[in-house]
C-alpha cells in the first residue's frame, strides 16, 4: 500500500497482495465507476478466453509481462519513467492569493473611506448612533471575504 504514490503514471489500477484488494483510480471522480467496470468486464473476458481455449487453435503468444519494485529516491525524480524524458518542474502559481490581498487592500480602503465619511457627519450633525454601523464591520468584512471566494 505504502508503494501507491510512486507508481507510474496513467496506471489506474494496483493489486495490493498484503491486503488482497485490487485498487482503481482515476483523475476525474466521476470515471472511476467506469473505469472500474471497465476493468471488471477485461478481468473476466480473460478468465472466460483462457477457459474456452481448445486444443484445434495453435496457442497463442502471451505477453511477457515483468514487474519490478520502484525506489522511492527514482519516483521522486523529476524523470518521466514512461517517455524516458526529464520532465520539468511545474511553475507555481500564485493568483488566488493576490487577488484575494488585493481584495482585502480595496475592502479596508473603501471601508476607511467610508467611515471618514461617518466620522465628519457625526462632526456636524452630533449624532452619534452612526457609530453602531461599527459593530457591524467584521460581519461586513466576513461577508465580503467569502462571498469572493466563492
Amino acid at each position: 500500500m505504502s508503494a501507491l504514490p510512486s507508481c507510474q503514471k496513467h496506471q489506474f489500477a494496483a493489486f495490493i497482495a498484503d491486503r488482497g484488494c485490487l485498487v482503481i483510480w482515476d483523475d476525474d471522480p466521476r470515471y472511476v465507476l467506469d473505469r472500474a467496470s471497465k476493468l471488471v468486464n477485461e478481468i473476466v473476458m480473460l478468465i472466460w478466453e483462457d477457459g474456452l481455449e481448445t486444443d484445434d487453435r495453435p496457442p497463442e503468444k502471451k505477453p511477457e509481462v515483468t514487474v519490478s519494485a520502484v525506489e522511492k529516491d527514482s519516483a521522486s525524480s523529476s524523470v518521466d519513467i514512461e517517455q524516458g524524458y526529464e520532465v520539468a518542474p511545474r511553475r507555481r502559481v500564485a493568483w488566488q492569493p493576490i487577488a484575494v490581498g488585493i481584495t482585502c487592500i480595496l475592502l479596508l480602503l473603501s471601508t476607511g473611506t467610508g467611515y471618514g465619511q461617518i466620522v465628519e457627519e457625526i462632526y456636524f450633525d452630533r449624532q452619534f448612533a452612526r457609530l453602531l454601523l461599527i459593530v457591524v464591520m467584521p460581519i461586513q468584512l466576513w461577508v465580503s471575504l467569502v462571498s469572493y471566494s466563492t
